[in-house]
């Protein structure tokens, strides 16, 4: 339990952080990735403390949970954030459109399983949720490990945290599911909050790459802006001689 207090509180410190860097430089992407952070500490409080969830006592809340739906937002909040931080629509215009069709999914399904929650239908979230996982996972799969092949390294930082995270969260995810649903306590929990944590961790190193970034490409237009400064300034000055030279000449 300390640790997942623990966790937690980075990850509130990290939410602050990217709230801040948002509200100081105005990118987009970084408030998708607030709204990505705060559904899944949403969703790790009401579940590890099932007390406070207002679906808990409903029928059929402790076999799925209607806050599965928060998870697919989540999900979708992270997409648009990857595909405005990585630039997709200027390097991969067609993934970028596939990852929109994404977004169009997850959201109006993800609260359809909520209000599902709401009026005690969980047991039809369920088939929707596994369905809607099932069909996309292969596909999504297929678009991460192609943009972290890819020969741009903030694509491989947020790559290899995004895998690893998920990577941890399956693992996870088939001790459950192999175990039983009663050991799904505290220890898998743990697990998938650190998952969060990596994520947030491979965030910090790719702000710190694209602003390095940045930097190089603030200098680089500084040097192209004097250097053109410089040729206007000789080429005034040529005119300025030839003027000066004919000028004289006529005199």
């Amino acid at each position: 339990m300390n640790f997942i207090y623990f966790s937690l509180g980075i990850i509130a410190l990290q939410l602050f952080y990217v709230v801040v860097h948002y509200f100081l430089f105005r990118q987009k992407e970084f408030l998708y990735f607030s709204f990505f952070s705060i559904c899944l500490i949403t969703f790790f409080i009401l579940r590890v403390f099932p007390q406070y969830n207002p679906f808990y006592l409903h029928e059929g809340e402790n076999h799925f949970s209607s806050l599965y739906g928060l998870v697919l937002i989540s999900l979708s909040m992270y997409i648009i954030f990857l595909r405005k931080f990585l630039d997709m629509q200027l390097f991969y215009p067609k993934l970028c459109r596939v990852f929109f069709l994404f977004e169009r999914i997850f959201i109006p399904v993800g609260l359809l399983i909520i209000v599902l929650g709401i009026f005690s239908l969980q047991h039809y979230s369920k088939y929707i949720f596994v369905f809607v996982y099932t069909l996309t996972f292969p596909i999504g799969l297929i678009i991460f490990i192609y943009l972290g092949i890819q020969k741009r390294a903030i694509n491989q930082i947020i790559f290899a945290g995004t895998l690893l995270a998920f990577l941890i969260s399956r693992f996870t995810a088939l001790q459950y599911s192999l175990s039983g649903e009663k050991l799904f306590e505290l220890n898998s929990y743990q697990n998938i909050i650190a998952s969060l944590v990596v994520v947030f961790l491979s965030l910090n190193l790719g702000m710190l790459y694209k602003s390095k970034l940045i930097v190089e490409q603030n200098i680089q237009l500084e040097v192209q802006r004097q250097s053109e400064l410089n040729q206007q300034r000789e080429m005034i000055s040529a005119d300025l001689h030839d003027d000066l030279g004919a000028s004289l000449s006529s005199i």
